[in-house]
């Protein structure tokens, strides 16, 4: 009996120690200029955000239709919301801003070609 005991403390330490993930998805506009001119939405997909303790994932569909996931870090956090890096390839800014309480994102990309802006609303999924 001790040991079942035992047994149960260790599995509902674990389960509570476990962090939720948020998941959102977001309907969002863009627009970029670079070396092609200017350019903007044409109905974009969605993005989904999955916000966890210490980063941000986010997943969408590229130009070439593909699917692709960007992670970024968590720089500062409140209860209502988060400001997010993604680590630079070189000589690039990658920002993520989050407001849980509207539901508004914010991401613009900085780089040597070019800048590209994000700008949209969040639906809590899960």
């Amino acid at each position: 009996m001790k040991k079942l005991s035992i047994f149960l403390i260790l599995i509902f330490s674990l389960i509570g120690s476990a962090y939720a993930k948020d998941v959102y998805v977001c309907e969002y506009e863009w627009k970029s200029m670079g070396p092609l001119g200017y350019r903007n939405n044409s109905n974009p997909q969605d993005i989904t955000l999955i916000v966890e303790r210490s980063k941000v994932t986010t997943l969408k569909r590229n130009l070439r239709d593909e699917m692709t996931r960007e992670v970024y870090k968590i720089e500062k956090k409140s209860d209502s919301s988060l400001t997010a890096m993604r680590k630079p390839k070189s000589y690039e800014i990658h920002t993520l801003q989050f407001n849980k309480t509207t539901g508004s994102f914010y991401m613009a990309s900085l780089m040597s070609v070019g800048v590209t802006a994000y700008a949209g609303k969040c639906t809590f999924m899960y």
